[in-house]
């Protein structure tokens, strides 16, 4: 193997390197930044109307594959059932950010507008439309931006100039092996 296939094996090297250290930080980083969308989310109201379960915790997957962080969100990654199907909790509250409610049933006052049943325990009547607040889909997307400007940069900094570091010995060697085969073969013409 000569001197250019062996620059090009470090530079593949240093990119899979690269890319399997930004992936483990990152992994933990949307697992942390999810989880921090969904308290915001759980913070803005505290629950008059309605049991809490959390189950919004719940209903994000996260899949490492060898290049990405795939994040799948939804009802049907929540183990925790409710009187309505997960589907319903992960649309009303994850993505439009209401605080419980129902959107339909006899007699609804404002059909597809979230509102609460009253009083406990058995919600015979309706009350008022659902409190709502900043989704944690939305918050995680400050989050996330917010994240992309600031740490990750710097990390992303510090990750290249530890490879760069790392790899600065053997790349010298081999950029030095290069200009010796280029020598070589004008000497031997």
């Amino acid at each position: 193997m000569g001197a250019i296939e062996k620059i090009q094996a470090l530079g593949k090297r240093y990119v899979d390197e690269g890319n399997q250290l930004l992936i483990a930080d990152q992994e933990q980083n949307f697992k942390k930044l999810f989880r921090e969308s969904v308290q915001s989310f759980y913070g803005a109201y505290s629950p008059a109307e309605y049991h809490r379960r959390y189950s919004l915790y719940k209903m994000g997957k996260f899949e490492v594959a060898s290049e990405s962080i795939l994040i799948h969100v939804g009802g049907e990654y929540s183990p925790i059932g409710h009187r309505v199907d997960n589907d319903y909790i992960y649309t009303n509250s994850f993505v439009k950010g209401f605080h419980g409610g129902a959107i339909s049933g006899q007699n609804h006052p404002s059909p597809g507008v979230p509102y609460w049943r009253t009083p406990k325990p058995d919600y015979p009547y309706w009350g008022r439309p659902a409190a709502s607040s900043d989704s944690p889909e939305e918050k995680f997307g400050e989050l996330w931006d917010a994240y992309l400007q600031g740490p990750y940069e710097k990390y992303f900094q510090r990750m290249v100039a530890f490879l760069k570091k790392k790899y600065e010995e053997e790349l010298t060697a081999l950029i030095v092996e290069l200009v010796l085969e280029k020598i070589r073969q004008k000497g031997g013409k």
